[in-house]
């Protein structure tokens, strides 16, 4: 029997994709695993492979669904300003390790640590990917960033496959073509804003749910679906909500077709395959003792603490989790911003987000728990599509119990991307019941994508503002840096890595100046950088009139008093660089 090449449109098939990713999948595992460099070239190939079958499969479903081109166009206009000072994206020394991960992934062939074997693994296949596109490009942040965007944009297109048993199709498109960019923290998270893997943890997350078969008769379906699913733990923790919640979710179903056992018996085979490497590292590796105290140390609060005061504390906490999903930047930037009118109707256009947002999630709840009642009640049959609503009633349990146990509570949105989750799925739930005849020649359609680009712009211009000016501030230092000479460099956390990426790594960095110090990141350099004499290094401080808070500033001027009275006393001559946002110390030489 003659064995033929399969066509393209088998290879284009969401069976034969996820295949392939699990494939790059087990491989970035053993690659972790065995620490061997030898897999980097086959992990490249399969996933340039993999790449080549995703545009592919891209532009045949563009061809299908024409209106998606009008949503691919206006994801990637909605951001071009902003590659255009790619630079500026770099707003905090987090978004420079995630690029400086993918550098060593290329250098060594091997996954970097996060805190470099300071903490157990906790790395992402993201570095792999941006080391693979370094290879072909050279290095740059503004590979990192547009592979951010690819990942946005997968994300979104399997979303629409995640709601489409539930969800209008019309509704769905409103939301595909506005892209959600009204909430601020999954707008930043698309420029990678921060950092962080949270756009990969939810889309291995959602694949894995469009994938799953609730009859459990597709075994392999399944495995794969559980797969993904618990490898986005590895991605990142929070993802343990989400998972926990479609467990729940299909054990209900599971229940009703009395196939509990086959259930179980799935999820752990893709609980196995997706988490073989997580329980190595968790087991049988022994970190090094971190250098500076403790890392984002999160408990159960103790039992003794809760009270009504409590409990008054805990809605404070819920209410700041909610505001800061959609104002965390647009807060701290309209601080500094010059006031005027515009600010005004910025601040009006942001609050009519806040408010209209927690209406359509009240309204989204409401909904779901209606829905279970009926179900619990049997005044409704359990269908397929009701897979959406049982699990938004368990992931909005998991993130109440979690936001009420956890302590010290966390109100940062990457803290909380679990409840914009629901807020995003909440928007769904109640357009789509809201306008259960909507179409696209409806006029409701295009003012509602007009109304929410329009609530994009708070803190899309702000934002936009922020990356310029850091833009055209990183060019001067970095040019002061190169006119002067530097080589060796002490600053504080914020600043030391930036440099350290956009110099390419000539110039070597410290992180111990200053009142935001972890050097946990590249010990062994930051040492070597600290043992140089005095007057062998430069300093970089930021300026008086760059926006810190005031304890911080008080912090850094009275270091930056301290520098320059040792310089007084051991003779040591410098030359000053002051710029909007930096002072940049260079010593000369000893008069000794």
């Amino acid at each position: 029997m003659k064995w033929k090449i399969p066509s393209l449109k088998t290879w284009l098939t969401l069976p034969f994709l996820s295949g392939c990713l699990f494939l790059l999948v087990v491989l970035f595992q053993a690659s972790l695993l065995t620490r061997a460099p030898f897999f980097y070239p086959a992990i490249k190939v399969v996933f340039l492979g993999f790449s080549m079958l995703l545009l592919a499969g891209l532009a045949a479903k563009l061809r299908r669904e024409k209106v998606l081109i009008l949503a691919l166009v206006l994801i990637v206009l909605l951001r071009i300003p902003f590659y255009l000072n790619y630079r500026g994206l770099i707003t905090t020394s987090d978004n420079a390790l995630e690029a400086l991960q993918s550098i060593e992934v290329q250098d060594t062939h091997i996954p970097s640590f996060f805190l470099l074997e300071d903490i157990r693994h906790a790395g992402t296949i993201k570095q792999f990917c941006l080391a693979f596109f370094n290879d072909l490009f050279g290095a740059s942040y503004l590979n990192y960033v547009l592979l951010q965007l690819a990942v946005f944009v997968a994300f979104l297109f399997v979303l629409q496959e995640f709601f489409k048993p539930a969800i209008g199709r019309t509704v769905l498109l409103l939301f595909l073509i506005t892209q959600f960019a009204f909430i601020e923290t999954f707008f930043d998270y698309s420029l990678s804003l921060r950092g962080g893997p949270y756009l990969e943890m939810i889309l291995f997350f959602a694949l894995g749910a469009i994938l799953f078969d609730f009859s459990f008769e597709d075994k392999t379906r399944n495995f794969l679906a559980f797969a993904f699913m618990f490898f986005s733990i590895y991605i990142h923790p929070l993802s343990s909500l989400f998972v926990g919640s479609f467990l729940l979710c299909s054990t209900v179903y599971a229940l009703q077709g009395r196939k509990l056992g086959r259930m179980s018996a799935q999820a752990a085979a893709g609980a196995a395959a997706g988490l073989v490497h997580f329980f190595y590292y968790l087991f049988f590796f022994n970190p090094k003792p971190p250098l500076t105290g403790t890392w984002e140390k999160i408990g159960l609060s103790p039992t003794t603490i809760i009270s009504s005061a409590y409990l008054r504390e805990f809605i404070k906490n819920i209410r700041g989790c909610f505001r800061n999903i959609f104002s965390y930047e647009f807060s701290y930037l309209q601080a500094i911003m010059p006031k005027g009118k515009g600010q005004i109707i910025l601040r009006v256009l942001n609050e009519t987000t806040i408010y209209l947002s927690l209406a359509v999630l009240i309204a989204g709840a409401a909904l779901v728990v209606r829905k279970i009642i009926r179900l619990a009640l049997k005044k409704e049959d359990l269908q397929i599509v009701d897979w959406i609503s049982i699990f938004f009633f368990f992931l909005l349990g998991a993130v109440l119990v979690k936001t009420f146990l956890l302590h010290p509570w966390r109100q940062e949105p990457r803290h909380n991307f679990d409840l914009m989750f629901l807020v995003m799925t909440s928007y769904l739930i109640v357009f789509s019941r809201l306008f259960r005849r909507l179409t696209l020649a409806s006029w409701k359609t295009p003012a509602a994508a007009v109304l929410f680009l329009a609530l994009t712009a708070p803190h899309a211009i702000y934002f936009y503002q922020n990356v310029r000016h850091k833009d055209t501030s990183y060019g001067e230092l970095m040019a002061a840096l190169g006119r002067n000479k530097v080589r060796f460099l002490t600053s504080d956390f914020n600043l030391a890595y930036t440099v350290f990426f956009l110099s390419h790594r000539k110039i070597q960095v410290s992180s111990s100046l200053g009142p935001l110090t972890i050097s946990n990141f590249y010990p062994e350099m930051s040492a070597r950088v600290d043992r140089l004499p005095e007057d062998g290094k430069a300093y970089l401080f930021h300026s008086d009139a760059y926006a810190l808070s005031s304890k911080v500033k008080d912090t850094n001027s009275f270091i930056k008093t301290r520098l320059l009275q040792s310089f007084q006393e051991k003779g040591i001559l410098h030359r000053t660089a002051k710029f909007q946002d930096f002072v940049l110390f260079v010593p000369r030489r000893s008069k000794k």
